[in-house]
């Protein structure tokens, strides 16, 4: 069987066979003269790109220019944009609030009408409080310029005081004086009395607005009559020396609500004049 396989002729290619053959064989052979071209195309772009990039990698000349114009401070700068910064800031937080304050009221207006009437009577209770105080100061003040205080003489010269002597009470002081020297009240009030009076000589007695009685006595002259009224510095009369008297002066009696004399010297103290 083996002996017979080795001598079997080859079969005859077919024509048909051969043609496909030739095909295929001459597809190949352009694939590789593709392919070879294809590959001498790349080693040429290789070479080129190479060539490119060392070409790129060459130094270039590069030209310097030296500026003579001053650096900008820019620390200043800085300071500058922050100053104005910081006051547009102050300025728009200013009009915020002020816009934010006319906006409340505006609301509180609108929310309370009778806010403002409310307001404005709360006004003008303080202005009637304000008058009435103003008024009471006047009318004090009038009071107190009438119900004032005075001496009755200019300049007095103290020449006897109150206190006991020869055995009875000498109920006043005595200021020595020229005859014919002024006399005037001591405060607002009304004469009780202008007459000659036994050893007083002539005598004014006038109770004043508190109560007080004062005496002037051994008097040379009456301007005032009983029941006139007076204020104070008002001119009474002049002293003299009639009645028990030893010498021009006046006499000064103080009787406190028309009752038992004092001592004028402690009741004058007490109304701060300094005989």
């Amino acid at each position: 069987m083996a002996s017979y396989v080795g001598r079997r002729r080859a079969p005859k290619p077919r024509r048909g066979r051969a043609r496909r053959a030739v095909v295929v064989l001459t597809t190949g052979a352009l694939g590789v003269v593709g392919a070879v071209a294809t590959s001498s195309a790349a080693q040429s772009s290789t070479t080129t790109h190479r060539d490119a990039v060392a070409g790129m990698a060459a130094p270039l000349p590069v030209a310097f220019t030296v500026s003579r114009r001053p650096l900008p401070n820019l620390a200043a700068q800085a300071a500058e944009s922050t100053a104005a910064v910081v006051e547009r800031t102050r300025q728009s937080r200013e009009q915020a609030r002020y816009v934010a304050s006319r906006r409340a009221a505006t609301r509180a207006a609108l929310a309370s009408p009778g806010r403002q009437e409310e307001k404005k009577r709360a006004q003008d209770a303080a202005r009637t409080v304000i008058a009435e105080r103003t008024a009471a100061a006047a009318r004090a003040k009038k009071v107190a310029k009438i119900h004032r205080w005075v001496l009755p003489i200019n300049h007095p010269n103290l020449s006897s005081p109150f206190g006991h002597r020869w055995g009875r009470l000498h109920a006043g002081l005595d200021f020595s004086t020229p005859v014919g020297t002024p006399l005037v009240a001591m405060s607002s009030g009304v004469v009780t009395k202008a007459e000659y009076s036994g050893g007083y000589g002539l005598k004014v007695e006038i109770r004043y607005w508190d109560g007080t009685v004062s005496y002037f006595a051994h008097m040379s002259e009456l301007s005032v009559q009983e029941g006139d009224l007076v204020a104070p510095g008002s001119p009474v009369g002049k002293s003299g020396n009639t009645g028990n008297s030893t010498g021009p002066h006046l006499h000064l009696e103080i009787h406190p609500e028309g009752g038992d004399p004092v001592d004028p010297a402690g009741w004058l103290a007490a109304h701060h004049l300094n005989p």
